[in-house]
């Protein structure tokens, strides 16, 4: 019996040391669109000749597990690398600035689901508990993260709470970079078996001690309660001038210690809650490289590959030019911004702290370089009004199908006839139109003053606006737009005139069954059948006309047919039998 015992413990034993080759150090639900980037972060523990016996698995809402969801391709990995799994590469890119390992639908999480790291199919370490839905619970990181601390895991198949640190949820909100969040989800933060680089004693004497150190981005201090009812609170709501936040929540007589990892420079106060009157405060002087953002040309980082993905995205620079259009997201900023030259970029933010600007005001912009639905963007950390003046530029007449050369730039398009206006949504509508050239989509936003019952069917336009896209799938190469700015970029054609073509078009029969046909010498340039309510049935261009229209699918009643040559139109009817 003890010779089974001690087999049966040199076999787990050989189990865990092969299993804490790898662990789980970080799971983030991201604040892009989507709730996105999600995803996880790996830490290699010991070498890794065979990275395809790995994988990972998420716990959607306390459902219990799934196996194994995401399975490594294979390859090798080093002690002390660190694997990015995410569910959106592209958000992941434009959120962290640098690439993740791998990209999986099976990190599409949220911020209560539970992940599993599986080893030759077996759990090997695990962030959450598989079978209850996270939402309230301690483990919970929605619009947030967790970070393994230091020295801890692997966990095995039993989540152990006390070995994680966490932001709370909401704290990555509003943050279009990780840098721009409240409280920045701390990369390459675990420090395997290492101790903090600074430990403080909150002693009974009412003091911390060491009360001001000085140390670099990066480390990680432990703050030690040796004797008394005490706390840490360094929370912005106490120290709004702090870089960030951190606290360890209420005073305790508990031996308790509390551990954080500083990543931004700068200074740093905080207190003991019950004890401030008596003095005891703290400072943490944070020394760390300066980020700086070289002054770039629009136009150098708006290029994009032949996937239309941005080749700047991630890149930290200042540009500078004059914003045009209205606000396209009141409740924080969505504007374009072009230089002289009328090279554009857009700019977003969902915070509001930027402040408002109109068309025509000149900024410099200091940001990182996004993209959103192939829409290449700024996002902001810090927005300057220049004095200075910049004409406007004259738009660029569009003579062929939108693409990445009209993107963020002033566009006219010339005598356009609407074919189709989508529904008036809460965030505007669309309209369909087209010129002997191309098919345009006008995406009329909610922000501008363009109403939405201006439109109907056959009228013709000039439009100005600015070029956009919204195309959510990879490669980012189609869902080029127009988004005119106001009333004023949208000039009717009023010239069209009723004339009767009756002696040059012949349609028959005039009741039909399935089939409408007609004889025509002229040229036409168009026609539509609309019903007796003005619904749209069919809809031809110039190249799609023939000699026919079949109307089998139409409910039996009553239709009128349009024909369209140049700037006349003639309208008859026929009944369907």
């Amino acid at each position: 019996m003890k010779q089974f015992l001690l087999l049966f413990f040199i076999s787990c034993n050989v189990f865990y040391i092969l299993s804490a080759q790898m662990i789980i150090t970080g799971v983030f639900d991201g604040p892009l669109q989507g709730g996105t980037p999600k995803g996880v972060e790996l830490y290699v523990t010991d070498d890794i000749p065979d990275l395809s016996i790995w994988g990972l698995g998420s716990a959607n809402n306390g459902g219990g597990t799934d196996s194994v969801e995401f399975a490594f391709a294979g390859g090798s990995a080093n002690a002390g690398d660190y694997i990015y799994v995410t569910n959106d590469s592209l958000q992941f890119i434009a959120f962290f600035g640098f690439n993740p390992t791998n990209a999986s639908g099976a990190m599409a999480i949220n911020g209560d689901d539970a992940i599993e790291l599986f080893n030759n199919g077996q759990v090997v370490d695990i962030y959450g508990d598989v079978n209850v839905d996270g939402t309230g619970q301690v483990w919970e990181y929605l619009d947030g993260w967790a970070v393994r601390n230091a020295g801890s895991g692997p966990d095995g198949t039993t989540f152990v709470p006390g070995n994680w640190t966490y932001s709370g949820i909401n704290e990555l909100e509003g943050g279009m970079t990780n840098d721009a969040c409240n409280k920045p989800f701390p990369l390459e933060n675990y420090t395997g078996g290492q101790g903090p680089d600074v430990i403080i004693e909150a002693r009974s004497n009412f003091t911390f001690a060491p009360a001001d150190i000085t140390i670099d981005v990066g480390d990680m201090v432990e703050w030690r309660n040796t004797g008394g009812f005490h706390n840490v609170n360094g929370s912005l709501a106490a120290y709004p001038d702090n870089p960030e936040g951190f606290d360890n929540g209420g005073p305790s007589t508990d031996a308790w210690t509390y551990r954080f990892t500083f990543t931004k420079a700068g200074v740093y106060n905080y207190h003991c809650d019950p004890h401030l009157s008596l003095g005891m405060t703290g400072r943490v002087t944070v020394m760390g490289e300066v980020i700086t953002f070289p002054s770039y040309p629009i136009s150098v980082v708006t290029t994009e590959n032949s996937d239309g993905v941005a080749d700047s995205l991630g890149v930290r620079c200042e540009i500078q030019g004059r914003v045009y259009g209205p606000n396209f997201r009141p409740s924080g900023l969505q504007i374009f911004i072009l230089d002289e030259n009328n090279n554009g970029i857009g700019l977003f933010t969902s915070s509001d702290q930027f402040g408002t600007y109109s068309e025509g005001d000149v900024i410099s912009v200091k940001g990182t370089i996004g993209q959103f639905n192939g829409l290449t963007q700024i996002l902001p950390q810090e927005i300057t009004p220049l004095a200075q003046m910049m004409d406007p530029v004259d738009p660029l007449i569009v003579m062929t199908a939108l693409g990445e050369d009209t993107e963020s730039k002033l566009i006219r398009i010339n005598d356009l006839v609407v074919d189709e206006v989508g529904n008036d949504g809460n965030s505007g509508f669309n309209v369909m139109m087209h010129n002997a050239n191309a098919d345009y989509v006008i995406r009329v936003d909610a922000d501008t003053d363009i109403p939405h019952p201006m439109f109907a069917v056959n009228q013709r336009y000039h439009v100005t606006g600015l070029g956009s896209q919204f195309d959510s799938s990879d490669p980012r190469t189609e869902g080029y737009q127009v988004l005119p700015r106001s009333m004023d970029d949208l000039e009717l054609i009023t010239a069209v005139k009723q004339v009767d073509f009756s002696d040059e078009i012949l349609v028959y029969p005039t009741m039909v069954h399935d089939m409408v046909y007609f004889d025509t010498d002229l040229d036409l340039d168009g026609l539509v059948v609309t019903d007796a309510q003005g619904k749209l049935m069919t809809n031809l261009q110039k190249k799609e006309i023939r000699d026919r229209i079949d109307i089998t699918l139409y409910p039996s009643g009553l239709y009128f047919i349009r024909f369209y040559v140049n700037d006349q139109s003639w309208t008859t009817r026929f009944v369907k039998e």
